[in-house]
């Protein structure tokens, strides 16, 4: 018996290696565990019931647990990717007694590979090695992975690949199954992921479609888990994100349920891709609930993203339908990297252009402007001004205006529609003031090259503070109020809401309001209710379990400068 044990470990130890052996850093390879026709015989669902585990120790001693997932017949596999070059060890635990408590090595190569991504600086991205940030730029794809033909597919990779996206977006299984997992869908998605991340790409997985399907397919905690188990050993070895559901929003008692299966996730990835869920509007009702690490917005209205990133230190990602190329550079201004539904490539590829260009992983909205929205690097430090990029999208005609630090800038105007750049003479000053050199839509930009080279173009991220805000809530200071709903509302009738401006001034003729509204004690979290002065909301349903109900009623409003104020009211809701 012990001979076996022996001939046992050496044959996975074998099979790790021709799997394995050389394969480059950051790269998924396969080691393969066939069961004996006795093992089959005893364990006829393998899928459900054989457990085969592996603590896989990298070179500096960090340790990644690996679940064994089936693919078919007798046929288990550990999938697995280093995550740097040298000598990896892994152990094995089972519940097959012939593979319990075998090892094996390999040796992993060296890699040009920068490694996964992971939030940083607040707002941004930056690869594991090298502290190299990561230019999120993406598609998402209505359907699944799987649509269409492999030769399809991989010429849409290609395409998207030229036009310098970094990440595609789509759903994994378009219908889970409880008995057993579709393997010829797998099998086929394995190979499609493999090659997005050949091309460079990021491959950003979305469990299941809307309307309830995961949750309707799998209704039980234990088929949940189960399937999920699956779909994390298959997957967490390649380079992607897990973007939960798609439209979060339209799953009953959704908060609840992305919780279960997001911690399930967390708990499960031992590489720790980024987490958050694919969203109608945002992601941001369910950060408190421990899971979710980057967020995402299914909307590009300006009072809802840039209020929403004043609030909140979390990367986020923009996932909404395409609109033309000023949908990019909307995304760009509230703070979101784009990943838009249907993008296009040519005007997808000046964007990526124009932005790998800037120190992006540093930048941060900027409120000192008319005319148009900025994003700038404007200050390296909390105490010292210091300009080095403005990047200032026109929103409407006429002269726009922008303050600046008061330095010499490199000044040109971008027509987003086209590329073409028009370059002005260098600009020196404090508020820069022109209109672009035609009709169209066009995009400022003043920049320190100088500077930004002596800055060697560094990866530090700790080049400028970035501090969260303070919402003032306090009624003296805050230059408004909510005149309508009043105490009480129609549960399910559309109700009229309106702000009351306290005093006017510069700032406030400029506000953004956000309406926010949460029933709280059946513990949905928030939803969007509206944006703007004034016009009609309605509670949403999905909030309402029980009647009577009470809503908490939260308006933000963002001056011109920037600064938030908050105020709320709790509002009756009437049958």
């Amino acid at each position: 018996m012990g001979l076996r044990l022996v001939v046992t470990a050496l044959a996975i130890c074998w099979a790790a290696v021709a799997e394995c052996r050389d394969v480059p850093a950051w790269t998924a390879c396969d080691v393969i565990i066939e069961l004996t026709p006795d093992e089959a015989r005893a364990h006829p669902n393998p899928w459900q019931t054989v457990e085969i585990k592996a603590e896989l120790r990298s070179p500096e001693f960090k340790t990644f647990l690996i679940q064994a997932f089936w693919d078919g017949g007798p046929k288990m596999v550990l999938r697995m990717a280093p995550t740097q070059p040298g000598e990896w060890t892994y152990r094995v635990t089972s519940n097959l007694k012939r593979v319990d408590g075998s090892a094996g090595s390999f040796t992993a190569a060296s890699s040009d590979r920068a490694g996964f991504i992971q939030p940083a600086n607040v707002h941004h991205w930056k690869h594991a090695t090298g502290n190299k940030p990561h230019l999120w730029m993406g598609q998402t794809l209505e359907g699944p992975f799987t649509t269409g033909s492999r030769a399809g597919f991989e010429a849409m990779i290609d395409a998207l690949a030229a036009a310098r996206f970094t990440h595609v977006a789509a759903i994994v299984d378009p219908d889970p199954r409880p008995d057993a997992p579709a393997l010829a869908l797998f099998q086929e998605l394995d190979h499609r992921i493999r090659y997005v991340n050949a091309k460079g790409l990021i491959a950003d997985l979305i469990l299941a479609p809307g309307n309830n399907r995961l949750a309707s397919a799998l209704p039980s905690g234990q088929l949940r888990a189960r399937y999920l188990r699956y779909v994390v050993s298959r997957y967490s070895a390649f380079d992607i994100t897990w973007l939960g559901l798609e439209n979060w929003e339209e799953y009953t008692d959704a908060r609840a349920f992305l919780k279960e299966i997001g911690t399930l996730i967390k708990d499960h990835d031992s590489y720790g891709h980024p987490r958050s869920t694919h969203s109608k509007v945002t992601a941001a009702p369910l950060l408190g609930d421990g899971w979710l690490n980057f967020l995402t917005y299914g909307t590009l209205d300006a009072a809802i993203g840039s209020v929403e990133h004043q609030l909140y230190p979390l990367p986020a990602v923009n996932v909404a339908p395409y609109a033309g190329p000023r949908s990019l550079w909307n995304a760009g201004m509230n703070g979101h990297y784009p990943a838009l539904r249907k993008s296009d490539p040519a005007a997808a590829k000046i964007w990526f252009e124009f932005f790998e260009k800037t120190r992006f992983w540093e930048l941060e909205p900027y409120f000192d402007g008319d005319g148009g929205r900025a994003v700038a690097l404007d200050r390296v430090s909390p105490d010292d001004r210091d300009g080095v990029e403005y990047i200032f999208m026109v929103e409407r005609a006429g002269p726009v205006e922008i303050g600046v630090d008061r330095r010499g800038y490199d000044t040109r105007w971008i027509n987003i529609d086209t590329g073409e750049i028009t370059l002005l003479k260098d600009f020196k000053g404090e508020r820069f003031t022109g209109e672009p050199p035609a009709k169209g839509n066009f995009v400022l930009h003043l920049s320190r090259e100088g500077h930004k080279q002596s800055m060697g173009r560094s990866y530090r991220f700790e080049s400028r503070t970035i501090l969260q805000q303070e919402v003032e809530t306090s009624p003296k200071l805050t230059p408004f109020d909510i005149a309508a709903p009043g105490d009480a509302m129609p549960a399910f009738l559309p109700a009229p809401f309106a702000v009351k401006m306290r005093r006017e001034t510069r700032a406030t003729r400029q506000m953004l309001f956000l309406w926010q509204g949460e029933v709280a004690v059946d513990g949905q979290g928030y939803r969007v209710l509206a944006t703007g002065r004034e016009g009609q909301f309605q509670a949403p349903r999905e909030l309402i379990k029980r009647m009577p109900a009470v809503l908490s009623l939260r308006l933000y409003g963002m001056n011109a400068y920037g600064k938030v104020y908050m105020v709320d009211r709790v509002v009756r809701l009437t049958p």
